[in-house]
This record gives structure tokens, sequence and C-alpha cells, in this order.
């Protein structure tokens, strides 16, 4: 079998789940003519094309074309646009001419909504992505100038930055989206000068771990200086970020900037990046969990009204520009939250929680032949926005969450493997997760021998560097971990109310591994 596959036997519960999800990202892929150059796109938004890479990247051999249009075609200050369209969309009329740009002799152009403050962050999580894929480490040392760049336009820019406290700023939309409450605002993305304005945690989080991902950059390209250098700076902004932005169980959706009243307590409104926020690391792992925490009695508090807790803002607006309470991004219930809680709650202990989650979507998913982008309580489709941009969010959860496959540099030559199948009860599945781009590959196939009290794990890829995490079952005492029939030293690692075995091999070949375990 060749590519990114997932098996299960057909009795599991996320039986074809994988496939199902990848052929709603599939569905979201353009490949549009400008000029002389073919660009793929999924679809035609950059933040659409950025968050659905977290599907793509596994099958897709082209993740670079529309990156490249977006790198090249940088503005002076430094900040990007954001959509490709032929020039007569009527975006390009929502914007004044310092946010659009005609490309010559191709009946394209290029837009940015200036309320946006995501764009340069999502730019260089796209990079970097794209340079695991690829192994491409010349054109990363080529374009790491543009996302330096970018963040220093994002961290000093009077439109974005706000410099009293140090952190990113925008008008006052719902979370990461691009309308604010105007009356014009549906055809009026520019920043007036009477705009309230705040500081949203998700554009912060992002902004963090696009430091983070630039300080690495660095030192693939060598440069032990900016390596240095954009670490420190992004602890220093996280240290600013956490202080100003959490309210002790998740973080407010806006810190206000102004004396507007909404007419809500902003501080007590859980808003979709919060999941986010912890997949980039802004959040530590105490405060992962009380995010985490609280979806889960929010599943509870909301049960016989919600048919799901993974709320875009809850509680919403009564109402915010032409939508009402539960209407859109005022309240739907997201999916691409689903994904990321889902992500997040497999690496904090909250494993369990987490193939809920993915369970409930996959029966929701059946039901319904689709996956939605948004639902209104009851779970019927709100749409507003590509459905690839939930299911890419769910194959994350499922590739690097349940599967624990998350590469720590590029082709799956340094990898964290981290298997969780005994959270959701499987006996058995076998992964590939192969790079469109390249054809870099990791495969193993796992066995729960729950009679015998072992766990055996076959690894046919040969990665330079594998860091082993493996989930336990509940309620058992390890009695030996044998890597090709000889015993290995291991050491438990334990992650709330979780078991993990953990061990490091070198250049592993053929490897078999074994786990023999007693109940308790």
């Amino acid at each position: 079998m060749f590519g990114t596959f997932l098996s299960l036997p057909t009795k599991s519960p996320l039986y074809g789940f994988y496939e199902n999800l990848k052929s709603i990202v599939e569905k979201d892929s353009r490949t549009i003519s400008v000029g002389d150059n073919l660009i793929r796109t999924n679809p035609f938004w950059l933040r659409d094309h950025i968050h659905e890479m977290k599907g793509y990247i596994y099958w897709e051999p082209d993740v670079q074309s529309f990156l490249n249009l977006i790198l090249e075609n940088q503005t002076q200050k430094g900040f990007f646009y954001e959509i490709l369209a032929q020039d007569d969309f009527d975006h390009f009329d929502y914007v004044g001419d310092d946010n659009k740009k005609l490309i010559s002799d191709t009946g394209y152009g290029l837009i940015r909504l200036e309320v946006e403050a995501d764009i340069e962050y999502l730019v260089v999580e796209g990079a970097y992505r794209a340079w695991q894929a690829t192994g491409d480490t010349e054109w990363i040392c080529k374009n790491v100038d543009h996302c330096e760049k970018a963040l220093k336009y994002i961290t000093s820019d009077p439109k974005r930055w706000d410099s009293k406290y140090q952190l990113v700023k925008r008008p006052r939309t719902i979370d990461t989206w691009d309308f604010i409450d105007r009356s014009d605002s549906g055809t009026n993305r520019r920043i007036l000068p009477e705009d309230p304005m705040g500081i949203m945690h998700g554009d912060n989080s992002g902004t963090y771990n696009a430091m983070i991902l630039l300080s690495k950059m660095y030192s693939i390209c060598g440069n032990n200086t900016k390596t240095t250098e954009w670490h420190e700076n992004a602890e220093q902004f996280r240290q600013r970020a956490n202080k100003l932005l959490w309210n002790g169980k998740y973080y407010i959706h806006h810190f206000n900037l102004d004396s507007t009243n909404y007419g809500i307590d902003e501080r007590k409104q859980i808003s979709l990046s919060n999941a986010y926020d912890i997949n980039r690391r802004l959040s530590d792992h105490k405060m992962a969990v009380s995010i985490i925490d609280e979806y889960i009695k929010l599943k509870q508090s909301t049960k016989d009204e919600y048919f799901a807790e993974w709320f875009s803002l809850y509680p919403p607006y009564k109402k915010f520009f032409v939508y009402s309470a539960g209407e859109y991004i005022n309240g739907g219930i997201a999916s691409f939250v689903a994904g990321e809680l889902a992500h997040a709650s497999f690496e904090h202990g909250r494993e369990y929680y987490a193939v809920d989650i993915l369970k409930r979507i996959s029966e929701k998913m059946q039901k319904d032949g689709t996956l939605y982008f948004l639902y209104d309580k009851n779970g019927n489709n709100l749409g507003g926005g590509p459905s690839g941009w939930g299911a890419a969010s769910l194959i994350y959860a499922l590739i690097e969450g349940l599967a624990g496959v998350k590469d720590n540099g590029c082709g799956f030559e340094k990898v964290e493997l981290s298997p969780r199948w005994v959270a959701a009860n499987e006996n058995e599945a076998h992964i590939r997760t192969m790079y469109g781009a390249s054809g870099k590959f990791l495969e193993y196939d796992f066995q729960w021998n729950k009679e015998d009290k072992k766990i055996i794990l076959h690894l046919y890829s040969e990665p330079k560097e594998i860091e082993w995490n493996i989930l336990l079952p509940e309620k058992c005492n390890l009695k030996r971990v044998s890597i090709n029939k000889n015993s290995t030293d291991f050491s438990i690692e334990t992650i709330e109310d979780s078991h993990y075995v953990t061990f490091t091999q070198t250049s592993p070949i053929d490897t078999e591994i074994i786990l023999d375990y007693e109940q308790v």
C-alpha cells in the first residue's frame, strides 16, 4: 500500500475515518493558472490553505507554490497578502489600495483584509511545515528573511502592535475572524480610526509559535545568533501574553484597549483559539489541562441544549454585526475546534476525552455523510467556511495524537512516536504517514494482546532518532521492555493519570518492541 494510510479493524468506531477526512480536504484543492505559474491552493485563502496543511501535507506533492506566490509578493512594510482571486472578486473593494495588488497580465490579484492580524504567523507556520515535508533546506534558508521581516512587522507596526503591553492587537473581531461589529463590516474590512481595538490571545499564541519556528529555521540555516535571539524573544513574549490574557481557567476572549461595552463580560468568554493556544505551546501543561477541563465541563453543562461543546465562542454575544447568538462564528459549534481540542487532549493526559471527541465526530460524519465547518446547537449545517479546515484538524489529531507520529525534524528523520491506541481500546492498528512532497515516511503496526498482557509494535522505517512514548493500559505494572528480543532500559512518565513508557533509539532497523505488563 502506497502513501499515507491508517488501517483499523472493520469493527472499530474509527474505521474509515481517516479516508473520509482525507476526501473532504481533497475537495478543497484548486490548481490555478496565474500567468506562467500553476498555483495549488486549499482553497484560495491563505488562512484556509495553512490550516488545511495539517491534512494535505500527507499526500499532496505541491506544498510550496502558493507559499512562493505569497512570499515573493511580500510588501515593503513586511506584511503578506492572504487571498488569491480573479481581479473582479468583490473583496478587492473591501480594502484600500495599500492592501491589494494586481498581478500583471494574469487576470488575478492579491488581497489583504486589513482587519486580519494572523497572516504573518500563518505564513511562518506554513513555511516550516513545507520544509518538513520537502526537506528543502535551500528553500527555507532563501525565505527565512521574509519570515523574519513579517514577524518584525507584526511586532512593531502601530497598526498591529500595542506598545504598552508589547503584544499583537487587532480590531474587535470575534476571535480570529475578519469582521467587526460595525454596520458596513460586510463590505468594509479596513481599520478605521474609531474602530475599537483589543488584544486577542490567538494572535499572540500564533505569533509566539512563529517566533519559535523562526528560531528553528535559523538553526537549520546555521545562524546561531538569530536562533538564540528569536528563542529569547519568544519566551519574553510568552510571559507577557500569559500574564495579561489568562483568567485563571482559560484565555480571555479580548483584552480591551478601549471602553466599548458589548453587553457581556469578555473575560469569561471561551473562544476558539484556546484550543490552538495549547497546540502552539503558549500555555504550559497546567494551563492546557485547565482549558481542556473547561470544555469537559461545558460538555456536561450544555448537553441538554447543544449536541456538542466545541463552541467557536461561549457564551456568545447577544448580537455581533448581523449574527445573533449561535449564528456563524458567534457561537456556532466548530469541527476545527474539535480537532484542535482532541490533539491537545492527547498530549496533556486527557486521552480518553480526545478519543471521545474523535468517535463522536466520526459517528456524526457517518450519519450526515460528510463533515461541516460549523454546526448549530442541534447539529445542523451552519456553513460559513471550508469543511477541509475541520477535516485537516481532525487528521492532525488522528496522526499526531492517536497514532502519535510527530516529526521533530524533516522527512521523519527525528521522530517522537507516542502510540495511544489503548486509549481507544484498539487491539490492532497499522499506520504509514508519508509526505507527498518527498515520499519520506514512517510506518508501524500495533498489537495489544490483552490475554497475554503484551503490547507489540513493529517499526518498518528507519529514522535517525526515535523517542518512544507508549501509552500503557490503566492499572498495570510494566515488567519488561524488549527491542528485538533484548531487554532495554526504560522510564515511566506520568501525565495527569496517564502513564507512558519512554526510551530512545538511534538509527533503529527492523525494530520489534514488546511490552510485558501485569494488571494490578
